[in-house]
């Protein structure tokens, strides 16, 4: 089944708005041009598309987004709740702005760079499994894991000394 337009497109500007705001935020040594808060609160924004993405498809199934078994692994009844805790445990952070020490920092940012390796395995492992679905079909779950991996590499980024 091929992903319908508009949720591809928003599948690749999901990425290349995710690499963006990396980017600005790596960029940025001296002078702040965006702090890791509005970074944070950004990637949280992104997040929260997919959740509420997931409750258009269940509540209505529109044609310009892709069946519910697109979109996860996990039955949807235990996949919403703990999405919701993890959007809520994500604008804490962002809105708390708790700052971990330097160790735990460097555990984050290598624990993101393995979680986004784990999902570009997960891609090329479904791609190669599906060659039917390729480039986007059934790529919801991977690319919003990209920005769960980004929220908690500029959670660490930002205090490692």
């Amino acid at each position: 089944m091929s992903t319908p337009r508009p949720t591809a497109v928003w599948l690749v500007a999901t990425l290349g708005l995710t690499a963006g705001a990396l980017a600005a935020r790596l960029a940025d040594t001296a002078a702040t041009v965006i702090t890791a808060d509005v970074c944070l609160a950004f990637l949280t924004a992104l997040f929260t598309t997919r959740v509420v993405g997931q409750l258009v498809v269940v509540g209505f199934a529109p044609g310009w987004l892709p069946p519910v078994d697109e979109w996860n692994f996990m039955p949807y009844r235990y996949l919403l709740p703990v999405q919701l805790v993890l959007l809520a445990l994500m604008t804490t952070i962002t809105v708390d702005s708790p700052a971990p020490g330097p160790v735990l920092a460097w555990v984050l940012v290598a624990l993101a760079f393995v979680y986004w390796a784990a999902m570009a395995a997960r891609y090329a492992l479904r791609m190669a499994r599906r060659p039917a679905a390729r480039w986007l079909g059934g790529a919801i779950p991977i690319v919003f894991h990209c920005v769960l991996a980004a929220f908690v590499f500029v959670l660490g980024a930002a205090h490692v000394s």
